[in-house]
């Protein structure tokens, strides 16, 4: 029975080697398995970032055409208004036309004969003219000519005030 005993720790050895090795290789299997996640998981963190990269890029170029966006709208904006008090110009400008022609219509006075036969307006009275034409005469009086500073519109403004 010796034999047999020593037959059977022999086995029983031996299992236990094979059965060590399986471990060691399930072990390095798992090992290997776990190494190999980690390098998905690393190439998964880089394809992420890289992403992160480009929606940050994004979000810049979505900043900036809303910036352009709102310059764009404000100009039109601006641009509409011009639109509107250039608009609101015209009328007045028609209404005293109008009413420069009313005038001239209804003037008793003596009137004068405009210089080309092409022009849509009346014949003005002398009574209406005299003070555009006084208007347009040079003055080398310095203190009536206007300063430096005064704009072209102030100097236009204050020759349409003295025609009313």
């Amino acid at each position: 029975m010796v034999g047999l005993n020593q037959w059977l720790n022999f086995i029983n050895e031996g299992i236990e080697v094979v059965s060590e090795e399986m471990r060691s290789g399930f072990v390095l299997a798992e090992e290997m398995r776990f190494t190999e996640m980690e390098k998905m998981l690393w190439q998964y963190n880089m394809m992420l970032q890289a992403l992160n990269e480009h929606v940050n890029i994004i979000d810049m170029s979505i900043e900036g055409m809303t910036s352009d966006l709102n310059r764009t709208k404000q100009t039109a904006e601006a641009h509409a208004g011009h639109l509107m008090q250039s608009n609101v110009n015209i009328v007045a400008l028609q209404s005293m036309v109008n009413n420069l022609q009313n005038q001239l219509q209804t003037s008793s006075s003596s009137s004068v004969q405009p210089a080309s036969s092409t022009s849509s307006l009346p014949p003005a009275p002398a009574s209406t003219l005299a003070p555009i034409a006084e208007a347009e005469k040079p003055n080398n009086d310095e203190a009536a000519q206007p300063k430096k500073d005064e704009s072209e519109m102030d100097h236009a403004t204050t020759v349409a005030i003295s025609v009313d």
